[in-house]
């Protein structure tokens, strides 16, 4: 005969056991949203034609996106932006973003400050600071960009 004491006892198993299934199946999935560590070389990241006000701009593509263990979103890009364009209008957004220029010649807005800017030019804009990049020179301005929302 069962007792009452260790009917209780299953039932509280039982319900442990299906409570943390459930907490695995979640983490599990929410795995699946996450950025995986790998290692990518300019040439595997898939690069798309990118216009600004109906005129191109030139051409960007993105390596990584998604969660990161210690970032609600993270995106990893890179942007050939052509001579005398811009990629969009100075904007701003909940991101922070670091932006890294590795060749060529422009301008970037930043929290109201234009600066000209060549290779080795960092840029890093807090969340909700208005800031965008021009490119002044006569070659194509390739440059770089993290944008990441911090906290999990």
């Amino acid at each position: 005969m069962i007792s009452i004491r260790s009917h209780r006892t299953a039932l509280l198993a039982a319900a442990l056991a299906l409570g943390w299934s459930v907490r695995e199946a979640q983490f599990a999935s929410a795995q699946g949203k996450r950025v995986a560590s790998l290692t990518m070389n300019a040439a595997e990241v898939q690069m798309g034609d990118h216009t600004n006000a109906g005129k191109s701009a030139g051409k960007a593509g993105v390596y990584f996106q998604g969660e990161t263990a210690g970032a609600k979103t993270l995106q990893v890009g890179r942007f050939l932006l052509e001579p005398g364009a811009t990629p969009h209008a100075p904007h701003q957004h909940v991101d922070e973003e670091v932006l890294i220029v590795s060749r060529g010649s422009g301008e970037v807005f930043c929290n109201g400050k234009t600066v000209p800017v060549k290779a080795g030019a960092v840029m890093f804009a807090d969340t909700n600071v208005s800031h965008g990049i021009t490119n002044t020179g006569d070659r194509p301005l390739e440059f770089y960009w993290v944008k990441y929302v911090p906290g999990r």
